[in-house]
C-alpha cells in the first residue's frame, strides 16, 4: 500500500508542475518587428517572414514600409489558417518608405477589441483580457523627413 500511495503523491506532484509550466507559458508573450522595405515587388518576402514567425511561436509581427494597400495586404496572407493580418494603406503617390502592419496569431486575434488606423504610418491595436487590456502600435517614422515625424508623432 505504501508503493501505491507514493506513486500517487508523485504523479499528483507531476501534475502541479506540469500546471505550473502551463501557467507560466501563458504569461509569456513573443513579439516582434521587421522593416520589410517593400512588398510591391516580391511578396515572397511577406511568405518568408510567416514561416519564420509559424516556427518561432510569435504571438505578434509588425511590419513596416510595407509600401502596399490594405486590400493587397490581406490578399497576401489571405490563404494563411493561423494568422490573421491587419494593414494600413500605404500613401498615396509614394513609392517607397510608407504603409504598416500586424500579424497576429490566430490564439491573439480573438482578444482583438479595437483596430484604430490613424495614418500610413501608424496602426494600433487593442487587446482585451479577463484582467489585461494591452494596446500595441506599430508606428514607421521615416528616417529622412522631419515634417512627416512630427505628423507622425502628433
Amino acid at each position: 500500500m505504501g508503493l501505491q500511495k507514493r506513486n500517487h503523491k508523485e504523479e499528483t506532484l507531476k501534475a502541479m508542475k506540469d500546471n505550473i509550466m502551463i501557467a507560466e507559458i501563458r504569461k509569456r508573450i513573443n513579439i516582434a518587428v521587421h522593416n520589410i522595405n517593400g512588398l510591391k515587388g516580391n511578396r515572397h518576402k511577406l511568405e518568408i517572414l510567416v514561416d519564420k514567425l509559424e516556427e518561432e511561436k510569435y504571438d505578434l509581427v509588425g511590419i513596416v514600409e510595407t509600401n502596399i494597400s490594405e486590400k493587397e495586404g490581406q490578399y497576401i496572407i489571405s490563404h494563411r489558417e493561423k494568422i490573421d493580418s491587419f494593414w494600413t494603406n500605404a500613401e498615396k503617390g509614394k513609392n517607397k518608405g510608407s504603409g504598416v502592419g500586424i500579424l497576429v496569431s490566430k490564439n491573439w486575434s480573438k482578444h482583438i477589441g479595437q483596430i484604430r488606423k490613424h495614418s500610413s504610418y501608424l496602426l494600433e491595436v487593442y487587446f482585451f483580457f479577463k484582467q489585461l487590456e494591452l494596446v500595441v502600435f506599430i508606428v514607421y517614422i521615416a528616417p529622412n523627413s522631419q515634417l512627416r515625424r512630427k505628423e507622425v508623432l502628433l
